[in-house]
């Protein structure tokens, strides 16, 4: 019985130690010609298939797994 424990027990610390690996980026989109805010531009990681839209005021937070990450930026 105290085998079995012990192995739920690593199994459930091994997966909440994996879940906290992710990081968050954050930043501010605007336009080059009169520096405003792009408001819903889309900001996407192609290879984690994550993605968001930038607020009213053009900011975005999009948080990613631990590794390689590709942003990708577009206006509507």
């Amino acid at each position: 019985m105290n085998k079995i424990f012990l192995l739920l027990l690593f199994l459930m610390v091994s997966h909440i130690a994996l879940a906290q690996q992710k990081f968050t980026i954050s930043g501010h989109i605007t336009d080059s010609a009169n520096n405003e805010g792009l408001i819903g531009a889309t900001v996407v990681d192609p290879l984690s298939l994550k993605g968001t839209f930038a607020n009213n005021y053009g900011f975005y937070s999009i948080t990613l797994p631990a590794g390689k990450f590709k942003l990708t930026f577009s206006r509507r």
